[in-house]
């Protein structure tokens, strides 16, 4: 078998971080689609007050809506740290400096320790969500 490789050979790694970028896209993407989710249970929550009359309810669910529009706060605060990074990783690049690398890979493990726990923090919110609204709904 012929390989093809006719003036597309490997590209040599490049300088600045630009490793770093493919999971820094992935984190923008993921926190879009986190953000977007939390923005889905604050409007399904309001449907399901606008269902129930207890007074009770009521004051739960607004107490919900408070952690929920807290934690959607958090993940724009997040969104917005993973952007700056991404502007650093880029005049990073244009430095072409390899200490940059080492700062770089420092920012970027922090933001990932931090990714990591606004994951899981989503996991948990959406499966706590998921009972209450069961509990307020009455299905259970």
């Amino acid at each position: 078998m012929k390989q093809i490789t006719s003036g597309m050979g490997l590209m040599p790694p490049q300088q600045g971080g630009s490793h770093f970028n493919y999971e820094v896209d992935s984190w923008l993407r993921e926190m879009d689609f986190i953000v977007s989710e939390v923005s889905y249970m604050i409007t399904r929550l309001a449907f399901v007050v606008d269902a129930v009359s207890a007074a009770q309810a009521i004051a739960d669910a607004e107490a919900y809506q408070n952690k929920l529009l807290e934690f959607h706060e958090q993940l724009q605060n997040i969104r917005e740290q993973i952007k700056q990074h991404k502007e650093t990783l880029k005049l990073n690049k244009v430095a072409h400096h390899p200490a940059y690398d080492k700062k770089n890979a420092t920012a970027h493990n922090r933001l990932r320790k931090i990714i990591v726990t606004a994951e899981k923090d989503y996991v948990s919110i959406k499966n706590d969500f998921n009972m209450f609204i069961a509990q307020l709904s009455g299905l259970q």
